[in-house]
């Protein structure tokens, strides 16, 4: 799993823990990218911590400080405006700043999904 992935079921774990949801809930989200992506990052991660210095115990701290122990205490719950602040940021980014196509920017995502924190039953 690639960078956006792994930023991806880490929002999710934080959601889940945000909506306290439990066993019996279902949260879905996307693994966006590959690993292969990141050769370079991996192999200067492993150049640092070598493969043979992966042991159950740092695979345990590892696991434990960026999954098990994620927290929500910086978490927002976006009124609307907020919302709109975030999507304007985005098109001054890349639309104003880095040039990119208005329809391709609006092709790439909506202002809201429509999609609630929580599905009906």
């Amino acid at each position: 799993m690639g960078f956006s992935g792994i930023a991806n079921v880490l929002a999710a774990i934080k959601l889940a823990k945000y909506l306290s949801l439990g066993p019996e809930d279902v949260l879905i989200t996307v693994a966006t990218d590959g690993s292969a992506l990141y050769q370079t990052e991996l192999q200067k991660w492993l150049s640092l911590h070598g493969p043979e210095n992966v042991d159950q115990v740092l695979a345990a701290e590892l696991y434990g400080t960026h999954l098990k122990n994620v927290r929500v205490d910086h978490l927002l719950e976006l009124t609307e405006t907020d919302r709109n602040r975030i999507f304007n940021l985005g098109y001054y980014t890349w639309v104003e700043q880095q040039g990119i196509n208005i329809q391709d920017f609006e092709r790439s995502g909506t202002r809201h999904s429509g999609i609630s924190s929580r599905a009906d039953p």
